[in-house]
């Protein structure tokens, strides 16, 4: 009889012949601390011929690769169970894929998240390249050089926009799961690296809203200065007035992170006084101008 553990997080579950309960309560076999988890939310259960996962009436449901479940689910190899907002992996022990010895390192896709196993170099469900240092199931997350994308052939700015254009989805989701620590990680030096590249070429506005939501984002989540410099910084080197929403949402971020950092937002005022602005424009200048004096203060 074929042998099965349930990836979560860090850890994998052994999965005896038989049931395996997941939900809220501590009489689960995995009891996840999660409001959108019901007391028994969801049965596993191991046989001879396979693996089977059942909705036992929750009220979220039970999802497999991304689709709610009616009824008993057959559940293989690398399929995704999301319960609540959390996601774990089925691994079958001892499977080998094209005469390949199997290994206990599982990759995530970074077009499609699909589950892959480490031999992958080419996403079979989406075809993006498989970078060999991509981010591992068990939370790890590794330097990502841009020949990992398959990307030799073009700029070295061009690469590192590439990489980011392909985390940044990924990270929204760890953000939204409140995996912040593990965002940060995987995204700080294309940030970083994204800043660098705002002073040589011009950057598109979706690409400048995504990389200011996502620190924003990790502001809000983590309390470090290092995410409210990255959009002042950013801006300043741009030339751009930051958006209204986005100062609404400073002024929230600040009182409640107790930033004090005071020279990022002041160098970036400076070269803001010097724009010929309009009256829009004038009136977010002075709302900018009363965040200095939160931070201040």
């Amino acid at each position: 009889m074929q042998r099965y553990r349930l990836r979560y997080q860090a850890t994998d579950l052994e999965m005896p012949s038989g049931e395996f309960l997941v939900g809220r309560s501590s009489s689960c076999n995995l009891a996840l601390d999660d409001a959108l988890v019901s007391r028994k939310h969801a049965r596993f259960e191991v046989g001879p011929t396979g693996v089977t996962v059942e909705d036992l009436g929750s009220r979220n449901g039970v999802l497999v690769n991304g689709k709610r479940t009616h009824g008993r689910t057959v559940v293989r190899h690398l399929d995704r169970v999301g319960i609540g907002s959390h996601e774990m992996i089925l691994v079958e022990l001892g499977r080998a894929k094209d005469g390949r010895h199997p290994t206990s390192e599982l990759l995530i896709c970074l077009g499609c998240r699909t589950p892959l196993e480490a031999f992958h170099k080419i996403c079979p469900s989406c075809g993006t390249p498989v970078p060999r240092t991509a981010s591992t199931l068990a939370g790890a997350t590794l330097e990502l050089r841009a020949t990992d994308f398959g990307l030799m052939g073009e700029e070295e700015d061009t690469r590192q926009t590439s990489a980011f254009v392909l985390l940044a989805p990924i990270v929204e989701k760890a953000i939204g799961l409140g995996h912040y620590d593990e965002a940060a990680h995987m995204i700080g030096a294309q940030l970083d690296a994204l800043k660098a590249e705002a002073g040589r070429e011009k950057l598109s506005p979706e690409l400048v809203a995504q990389a200011t939501t996502l620190a924003l984002g990790l502001a809000e989540g983590l309390r470090q200065a290092r995410w409210f410099n990255f959009i002042f910084d950013f801006h300043a080197i741009l030339g751009r007035l930051i958006p209204g929403p986005t100062v609404d949402q400073l002024h929230e971020l600040v009182r409640s992170a107790r930033y004090r950092e005071t020279t990022p937002l002041r160098n970036y005022l400076e070269r803001m006084r010097a724009r010929e602005l309009n009256a829009s424009d004038r009136f977010t200048l002075r709302r900018l101008e009363g965040l200095e004096r939160v931070i201040s203060a």
